[in-house]
Parts: C-alpha cells; structure tokens; sequence
C-alpha cells in the first residue's frame, strides 16, 4: 500500500461544571478561521469541532477543493520552513487522488494552486487548491462528492483496499470522525467541510478523534506525536473553560 491513516480516540474527563456554551464559544474565537459547530441528535449524540479542511466549496464561478495532508507543529515550522520527504510525498498522493477522479469524470479543465503550507491551530499541513469551472463541473458534481470521500487524507491508498484494512484494524467506530458537513445551498452559498479536529461528548468525557497517515516513510512515535499535537486543537480550548 501507499498510504494508510489509522485513528485512535483520545479522552478527557470533564469538570461537573462544564459548560458546551463556553466552549463553543471560546472555540470559535480562538477559530475564526475555522469552521466550527456543535452538534446534538438522538442518533449522534453530541458533537463538536473546528475543522479548516474543506471537501467541496461552490463560489459564483467555481467549485474548488483541497488536497491537504502532512502534518508538523507550526512551531517547529516557524523555526525550520522546511518540510521533510515523508509529508510532501502525503500530499502528493492526495493531489495525485483527486487529479485521476477528476480525469475519470472526463474533467480536463481546472487550475491547481499550491502547494502552499496553511495553519490549523497549533499544526501546519501542506495544501494544493483545485478549482473548477461552475459550468465545467454542472453535471458532475455529485459524483465529485462521492469519489472525493474518504479522501486518501482520511483513508488512503489504494483506497478500497486501506478501507478494509481500517474496519479490520481499528477498535473503535469512527462515526462522524472523517465524516463531511457543513452549509448546503445556504445564503447562496455551499461548503462541505472534513469533520477533523472533533470530540464526542459522553458521560461526563470528551473522546477526541485523531489520526495519522502512514506511509513506507514513517516513524512511529512521530506519528503517535501526531495524534497527539492534533488532540490539542480542542483540548488546549476545554483546558482553559
């Protein structure tokens, strides 16, 4: 295989006193630029997170969506601005995944911008920018969506094959963990985000959902690191409230 992302979930015990308003709230404001929201159905349960990775935008003219894999401290990266072989062939693969589904669809058309290095609270990940003609992609963009998810960023590759490999390996459910949500044809406009840097609250617990992608190239406790660095997105919130 290429490529495969494993998840675990973190927990944290909650204070009897804690507050989901607070949190939201002081999670959108250490977030703007993020998309944020919180979450409750009988089905689900209760939900949260802030999330940058956007799956499928439509603006007037274009549809767009992201390649964003490999993953450092923004930190490390403010000292260094350098990224290693390992997480520049991660985002590569994930560019590489959405070229060929755009060219199965018969999709010849559109504009790469990237790839650039964007921050996510306390990390950075690499991220190329595919844009598409509104009237290129009319008819197609349903089978967009559903070749898009679960993106090799979330997945892997090849993708049926890591998709089996996960069910197999993983104790847990993931759930709504690499899921997609957001505003559909709201004030005009429609954006499906990757539900990353999220937690399920239960019996007084918040149970974060973290991952990593992991490749020939990989070492072990960095990827642990990883999943580590990636929990704190909404935990660095919970532990301030």
């Amino acid at each position: 295989m290429d490529k495969i992302v494993i998840s675990r979930i973190s927990p944290m015990e909650l204070h009897s006193d804690f507050n989901y308003l607070s949190f939201i709230e002081n999670t959108i404001k250490k977030y703007p630029k993020a998309f944020t929201y919180f979450l409750y159905s009988e089905e689900t349960g209760i939900w949260a997170g802030a999330t940058t990775e956007i799956l499928f935008k439509k603006t007037d003219d274009y549809y767009e969506t992201n390649s964003v894999a490999g993953t450092q401290l923004l930190s490390n990266y403010k000292k260094n601005k350098t990224w290693g072989e390992k997480e520049i062939e991660e985002q590569r693969l994930v560019s590489y995944y959405i070229e060929k589904l755009l060219s199965e669809i018969g999709i010849k058309e559109y504009e790469t911008i990237g790839h650039d290095t964007i921050t996510a609270g306390n990390i950075v990940h690499l991220k190329t920018v595919f844009k598409i003609k509104t009237s290129v992609l009319n008819q197609n963009i349903a089978k967009v969506i559903k070749g898009l998810h679960p993106t090799p960023a979330v997945c892997g590759l090849p993708k049926a094959r890591a998709y089996h490999m996960i069910e197999a390996a993983e104790v847990h459910k993931r759930e709504l963990y690499t899921g997609f949500l957001g505003p559909w044809n709201f004030n005009n406009e429609s954006q499906l985000f990757v539900n990353l840097r999220c937690a399920k609250f239960v019996n007084n617990k918040a149970l974060f959902y973290v991952g990593g992608g992991l490749t020939a190239q990989s070492d072990a406790k960095a990827e642990w690191q990883e999943t580590v660095n990636k929990s704190k997105t909404l935990l660095s919130v919970i532990e301030k409230l």
